[in-house]
């Protein structure tokens, strides 16, 4: 067999589940609700990733050992907002509402989905799909 006859694909629609129970969340019309992401193998992806990177390092304390909690604290809530960020600019689609509004599959829309506590379930599920490789790979 030819590893050839592999691909991946460009992106993934993930369908959102009822955290607790597992059952499919639907809108009004009765579709599924969802988010749609970067597969890692994409160029976007990969862009996205090395900017974010990029800048997660810059924001590295060299003194860290030095640092009074607080400011240890701080710097750490930084890299986690590019977690959020980077996380957000890998969504390509969305089907979500939220406080009655329905969201659009944009940076900002999506940083209020990840850094939500209270939609804290939803990064899981994105993120738990987003480890699954086969789940972006055809053949």
């Amino acid at each position: 067999m030819d590893i050839l006859n592999f691909t991946t694909n460009n992106d993934k629609v993930i369908e959102l589940v009822n955290p607790v129970t597992g059952e499919p969340l639907l809108d009004e019309k009765k579709k599924p609700l969802s988010i749609t992401v970067m597969s890692k193998h994409s160029k976007e992806y990969r862009l996205i990733e090395r900017e974010i990177g990029f800048r997660a390092k810059k924001l590295k304390e060299p003194n860290a050992d030095k640092m009074e909690f607080n400011e240890f604290s701080d710097a750490y809530e930084e890299v986690a907002a590019l977690g959020t960020e980077f996380l957000a600019r890998t969504v390509t689609a969305c089907n979500l509402v939220m406080n009655s509004k329905a969201l659009k599959a944009n940076k900002e829309d999506m940083i209020a989905v990840f850094s939500d506590e209270r939609t804290a379930w939803v990064r899981e599920q994105v993120e738990s799909a987003n480890a699954d490789t086969e789940a972006f790979t055809k053949g």
